[in-house]
């Protein structure tokens, strides 16, 4: 669906758009950039609507919590997704291939982390004696 999906949305119903916001970040942190400057902005009572695509994109888990808080700071958080009706097991899934998802990619981002940073020294190492 795409930003344009949602900034076309928002033009077709005559809506200030205050910011838009893009991020390839896991919904279950709750700790990313993006995500505080919407707070901030909130706060600061920049808008009275949050249009997001699908509630998995503001977060992975506790939805209703986040609803709950935008709406104590006055914001609407509005979802434009098509979604269709899923069975509590398909939640369950859904939610344990998330959390899979997501330490698996701890994981590799350490593992990856430390790779380069064993090849950088070893390159340094290399540079020390042709000195």
């Amino acid at each position: 669906m795409a930003i344009r999906f949602l900034i076309g949305g928002c033009v077709a119903n005559k809506l200030e758009i205050v910011e838009t916001f893009e991020e390839c970040s896991s919904g279950m942190d709750d700790n990313r950039p993006k995500l505080q400057r919407i707070v901030v902005l909130a706060r600061d009572k920049a808008f009275s609507k949050l249009i997001i695509e699908h509630k998995d994109r503001l977060t992975r888990f506790n939805f209703n919590m986040y609803a709950l808080f935008f709406k104590s700071l006055g914001v609407e958080v509005v979802t434009v997704g098509q979604t269709l009706p899923k069975s509590f097991e398909n939640e369950l899934v859904e939610d344990m291939l998330s959390l899979l998802q997501s330490f698996s990619s701890k994981i590799y981002g350490k593992r990856s982390h430390k790779n380069r940073a064993g090849a950088k020294k070893k390159a340094g190492d290399g540079n020390a004696d042709s000195a």
